[in-house]
């Protein structure tokens, strides 16, 4: 998946569904071959669980360099949630994302791209 630059909550709900639907392409893949050490499953999913890809998504967010995190806190307890899960959690989340971004939520254009940049990330980051 291409890196988008978001300005909005209608941008980021549609650019989080296509990510959804990227992760259930990937699902439908068979699982890889961990004796070979082949992790990747699609084109670049790599943490296709809930447990992995908060976690993925929590490191790539606390190494960034990008400064906006201040605009962000109060949301990132929504975006990445301190819980565990499989494949179905990650995809339940997902759309509950989607959801939240069309209830009404304000944040400054440069928020969205942080926030979304920080969820595709967390697909692939090791």
């Amino acid at each position: 998946m291409e890196p988008k630059h978001l300005s909005s909550a209608d941008e980021f709900a549609q650019a989080v569904r296509q990510l959804r639907a990227s992760l259930d392409a990937a699902l439908a893949l068979p699982e890889p071959d961990y004796a070979a050490w082949e992790e990747q499953r699609g084109d670049w999913w790599r943490n296709w669980t809930l447990t992995g890809w908060v976690n993925a998504s929590h490191s790539y967010r606390a190494g960034s360099s990008m400064p906006l995190d201040q605009e962000l806190l109060g949301t990132w307890q929504v975006l990445l949630p301190e819980r565990d899960g499989d494949e179905a959690d990650l995809q339940s989340h997902l759309d509950a994302l989607a959801e939240w971004a069309g209830s009404g939520v304000q944040l400054p254009p440069e928020a969205w791209d942080r926030a979304f940049e920080v969820l595709r990330v967390g697909a692939f980051y090791e």
